[in-house]
């Protein structure tokens, strides 16, 4: 469905005098420096299978269609990207904690770096802090995010707070279909340390494919943990669909 997505996003982001897409920021107060990639956002039931996409998301989440934001399309060019941020609030303060930078992370994205890149050695508080903004009926807060990839390449979408999950033993998995086990004794496994490039989560971009995470806690404070970057990709130009959840 990757090609009827992309073909019906952009149909519906083409300028109706010009004929040519519109995807670039709508607003002054996007700070360019850390956003360069492009968007532009689809009217609600701008067609019926953009009304078809909106209300599969909905039951995908279990969510009203009234809950779903209207569709944005992005665009990073070669190079482009967007740095971190999360969906729901504003990065008050970013020390990471759960993942670590890997050899082909941006260099901006240092560690222990406040939300505006400086680095505080003197603050021992590692913790990572996203204001929930107040509630606003003309800004509804986004509950769940799903991004749909629209093209295979580069420019993954980096969750340095997320970590990836370590590879399942082989022994377990045959316990857990039922494998009877050899009585003889084994070896206990040599337990060795992740090596930092395996530790923070990368999810690369594969067409057709999509990112699912949720924004808050069960307390109902964003959830640092979906604090995400969109990494540049040097070569090819990349396509993806915002959807978003939102409360009532």
């Amino acid at each position: 469905e990757a090609g009827t997505i992309a073909t019906t996003t952009t149909a519906a982001a083409k300028d109706d005098q010009s004929g040519t897409t519109t995807l670039a920021p709508t607003s002054s107060f996007i700070d360019t420096t850390h956003r360069t990639s492009t968007f532009c956002p689809i009217g609600k039931l701008a067609s019926s299978k953009i009304a078809a996409m909106e209300r599969r998301v909905a039951d995908l989440l279990g969510l009203s269609v009234e809950q779903m934001e209207p569709l944005q399309l992005v665009r990073y060019q070669p190079g482009q990207q967007f740095k971190l941020h999360h969906d729901l609030g504003t990065i008050l303060k970013l020390k990471m904690t759960g993942g670590r930078k890997r050899d082909d992370d941006p260099p901006e994205y240092a560690e222990d770096n406040d939300a505006n890149g400086h680095n505080d050695d003197d603050d021992d508080d590692d913790s990572v802090v996203v204001e929930l903004p107040q509630k606003s009926i003309y800004c509804r807060r986004r509950l769940a995010t799903v991004f749909v990839y629209l093209t295979t390449g580069g420019g993954a979408t980096w969750f340095p707070e997320c970590t990836n999950h370590p590879s399942h033993d082989d022994n377990k998995i045959a316990r857990s279909r039922g494998t009877r086990r050899s009585p003889r004794r084994h070896k206990p496994p040599v337990k060795t340390s992740p090596s930092p490039s395996s530790l923070s989560l990368h999810v690369q971009p594969v067409r057709g494919k999509a990112v699912l995470f949720c924004n808050i806690m069960q307390n109902g404070m964003p959830d640092p943990k979906t604090i995400h970057a969109g990494l540049p990709d040097p070569e090819q130009v990349k396509y993806g669909l915002n959807i978003w959840a939102c409360e009532d």
